[in-house]
């Protein structure tokens, strides 16, 4: 940073299903940078990108003992790429990952809650294990499968941190 401007390295981008490499240096204006608000002036765009760090304190505590499933039972919000996610984890192992998406037939009434994917979860080895299958948006698309592991890295009553490849995600607990 200088001369209130930021200098940013872009190694990846969010292609249409996963990350894609890139290599590119964009210089950005720092408009504000207060609290937990962080505004840029994006010079490609000629607009202003508003920033909120989610959760000021990141710090979770490494786990010194196993995970279990009490630990995880309930609502969680998680920063995953590019939206904020709501992952329920059931008492019956059942798992829904939401997000709040834009209401494109009736934008004047807001954003809706819409399910992703629905599934089964387990702790095992330090690790978040959730067998899942897409919800469709629409009639007629294709329903995929997948698995997905997250290592389990902190833990505490309201906060976990999990990784995704060398990216860390602390997840805030809603209930």
């Amino acid at each position: 940073m200088e001369h209130r401007q930021i200098a940013v390295h872009f190694t990846s981008s969010v292609g249409l299903d996963k990350w894609e490499p890139e290599d590119k240096q964009v210089q950005f204006k720092i408009v504000k940078a207060a609290g937990d608000t962080l505004q840029l002036l994006d010079p490609n765009e000629k607009r202003v990108l508003s920033y909120k760090r989610l959760f000021p304190d990141s710090t979770v505590p490494t786990c010194t003992r196993d995970v279990v499933d009490t630990d995880l039972f309930g609502s969680w919000r998680v920063h995953y790429n590019t939206h904020d996610y709501e992952i329920v984890l059931g008492r019956d192992h059942s798992v829904g990952i939401f997000a709040n998406m834009p209401n494109w037939t009736e934008p004047q009434k807001g954003d809706v809650r819409e399910q992703f994917w629905t599934g089964t979860w387990r702790a095992g080895n330090g690790k978040l294990l959730l067998d899942l299958r897409s919800v469709p948006s629409f009639k007629g698309e294709a329903v995929e499968t997948g698995h997905r592991q997250w290592p389990i890295t902190g833990i505490e009553a309201n906060r976990m941190a999990v990784t995704d490849g060398p990216v860390r995600y602390v997840w805030q607990r809603l209930n």
